[in-house]
């Protein structure tokens, strides 16, 4: 028997209500490992849930990161410009 979302490529999680703790949540799921493109557009993350995704290893699929309209309050760059790390290398960012 296959794993639930064992073929999971994309996820939408956008607008709902997420936070840096739904972050750690999805980077420890099975799944994660092969997610390809992933949103979560409009959501509170903050700089830790941006943090936790920036230096993740746990999404070596991922090509396509949509993070349009995050909440991040106390992170005065752009919020591509924390993307750029060895982690997300090759992943286009949208911000």
């Amino acid at each position: 028997a296959q794993a639930p979302f064992a073929r999971l490529a994309d996820l939408d999680l956008s607008r709902n209500e997420l936070t840096h703790r739904s972050v750690r949540a999805l980077l420890a799921a099975p799944f994660a490992a092969h997610i390809e493109r992933l949103s979560l557009a409009q959501n509170a993350l903050g700089d830790p849930g941006l943090s936790l995704l920036a230096h993740t290893h746990a999404l070596p699929q991922l090509v396509k990161l949509d993070l349009r309209m995050i909440l991040a309050p106390y992170y005065t760059s752009p919020v591509a410009a924390r993307f750029n790390t060895p982690a997300m290398r090759g992943v286009e960012v949208l911000a």
